[in-house]
């Protein structure tokens, strides 16, 4: 999973378009155009399901942001279940620590988090997204539907 932003994409006062690329990203509205002009490529779409997870069942994740730029800041979060952190900037933690938050930096190379997390409690579908709202609330953000094992 990748925090992405593309300047410029939009008009209006917010014309950038912020981002969740990599595996499985929101679909392109035009497959076969720029993606980083594209309105819709990784944007958040309430009707497309990004992460179908399975309960019971426990996953690595490793999320980054590819921002040059220090001051671009994304704190990940995945509701309803709490990650271990193992890995900072690939970078092995001893020893690892629980949140349900991950901040990410931007820098030349950009932060990443590698964490397992397991799938407990909740079936339904929820979000993934940057808790920064500015940047949740313009597409940094991905569906997640819990499903029974």
């Amino acid at each position: 999973m990748v925090f992405h932003t593309d300047a410029g994409v939009f008009t209006g006062a917010f014309p950038n378009a912020f981002r969740i690329l990599g595996t499985p990203a929101t679909p392109a509205a035009d497959p076969g155009g720029d993606p980083t002009r594209d309105p819709a490529h990784g944007l958040f779409d309430p009707a497309h399901t990004n992460h179908t997870l399975r309960l019971g069942t426990v996953e690595r994740w490793t999320v980054r942001t590819d921002e040059s730029l220090p001051a671009f800041k994304h704190p990940f979060h995945l509701h309803t279940n709490q990650v271990l952190l193992t890995h900072r900037n690939g970078v092995r933690l001893d020893p690892p620590v629980w949140h349900d938050t991950l901040g990410l930096a931007g820098g030349a190379p950009g932060g990443s988090v590698t964490f397992p997390v397991r799938y407990e409690d909740f079936t339904g579908r929820t979000i993934a997204h940057c808790h920064q709202l500015h940047h949740e609330d313009l597409g940094m953000m991905q569906t997640v539907h819990y499903v029974a094992p």
